[in-house]
């Protein structure tokens, strides 16, 4: 019986056709990735602005009142060193605390003002906690472990004359004011470190200036740092006359979300690599050894 021998174009066509698929599976691979991440992402970027939103309402005239005071007294504390400013301004993300007279330093930051201000920060993060309790004052430190709150850092923030750019700010108030040994170890580590009012900040991102300019400004994606995996929003506090009192940050912990992506996406690196290496192995086999 005479054996069959098949074209070399069937061949070529046989082995650019297993190329393709390994392509395409590895395309529709890479296309559900990429759109599972930006559903999540889309997802806890509605949940953040909605809680920024609510957080900002839950100011009401009074509580203006007493930021506008503080916010006052904050900028009074003035030795915000130029040259500090300007080095800042190259590091992103970075703190400086000016030189001022410890007792008006203290003075700020043990005021009624900062203290009612704290209060609504700490309620406001409760919020998130899924924890229901009852009619309290809260502190610092979140009590319950197992119930953490997903959006964990709060502060507020104010402009300051000596950058209307808005490059470099003031803190009127952040959820962790105070060092606190919160591990329990015997020391204060670089994440227990409290930040104080009238602290400057050098802001890393746009969504900042954003608030500043009267928007919601909201991270495109998450940022991984010393304390966690957040995704970050920033919302203006408005006075009667439309005019911007602060701004109001918040740091939402997607630590949970962030590692069940990267699980996917080593899994559709694994189903890619191999998908590759079946279509080339059979490619190569069928256009040699058809016959």
């Amino acid at each position: 019986m005479a054996r069959r021998f098949f074209p070399f174009s069937f061949k070529i066509a046989l082995a650019i056709a297993l190329l393709t698929v390994g392509a395409t599976t590895s395309g529709a691979v890479w296309f559900f990735y990429s759109q599972t991440r930006a559903i999540v992402i889309e997802t806890m970027q509605k949940r953040l602005g909605e809680v920024a939103q609510t957080a900002s309402h839950l100011f009401g005239e009074e509580e203006r009142e007493i930021l506008k005071r503080h916010k006052a007294s904050v900028l009074a504390l003035g030795q915000r060193d130029a040259q500090a400013i300007e080095e800042l301004i190259k590091t992103p993300g970075e703190i400086y605390i000016p030189s001022v007279e410890p007792a008006d330093f203290q003075a700020v930051n043990s005021s009624q003002e900062i203290n009612d201000l704290l209060q609504i920060i700490w309620a406001v993060r409760a919020s998130t906690s899924g924890e229901l309790t009852p009619l309290r004052r809260y502190g610092q430190v979140w009590e319950n472990p197992d119930q953490e709150p997903v959006i964990i850092f709060y502060y507020l923030f104010s402009a300051i004359p000596e950058s209307p750019d808005h490059e470099v700010v003031v803190f009127l108030a952040d959820v962790w004011p105070a060092d606190f040994d919160e591990n329990g170890n015997g020391q204060i580590d670089v994440v227990e470190e409290g930040v104080t009012a009238g602290t400057l900040y050098s802001v890393p991102e746009q969504l900042y200036i954003d608030a500043f300019n009267g928007e919601l400004g909201i991270a495109e994606d998450w940022f991984e740092d010393r304390w966690g995996t957040y995704l970050t929003a920033s919302i203006p506090i408005l006075d009667h006359d439309g005019s911007i009192i602060a701004t109001l940050g918040l740091d939402y912990s997607v630590g949970s979300e962030a590692n069940r992506l990267r699980e996917v996406f080593w899994i559709c690196v694994i189903i890619t690599v191999t998908v590759t290496i079946l279509s080339i192995v059979l490619a190569f086999f069928t256009s040699k050894y058809l016959n």
